[in-house]
């Protein structure tokens, strides 16, 4: 099952998609309470073949960033291999269970150690 879910998550990667892990894993035969405390993504199964994919990811991404390096590259080849950089580093982050978007977070602190009651 571990196998079949990771499987189903690469491929929603791949179509552009953000997967539901917890889900896909329902639809893979966990039952709801596994697929929520994350059963699935901590078998050895799933990170191999989750690995094994990130690893194709990052030659091929390697490659895209050596093409990128060329002297002779117009601006449609460059901004095409630009937007595949881009989509590569996202779907391997995303498989890595990474966060695809720069979010600032901020935190307001209140003391209220020095109120009166």
């Amino acid at each position: 099952m571990a196998e079949k879910t990771a499987q189903k998550v690469i491929e929603t990667i791949s179509k552009g998609q953000n997967p539901i892990v917890s889900k896909i894993a329902q639809e893979m035969g966990y039952s709801k309470n596994s697929a929520m405390t994350n059963v699935p993504q901590n078998t050895l199964t799933y990170q191999r073949t989750i690995g094994i994919y990130i690893k194709r990811l990052e030659k091929h991404r390697d490659k895209v960033l050596k093409a990128m390096e060329a002297k002779d590259l117009n601006k449609e080849d460059y901004r095409i291999l630009s937007e595949s950089l881009d989509r590569l580093s996202k779907q391997s982050l995303l498989l890595q269970g990474k966060s695809t978007d720069n979010v600032a977070v901020s935190v307001t602190v209140v003391d209220y150690t020095n109120s009166v009651d």
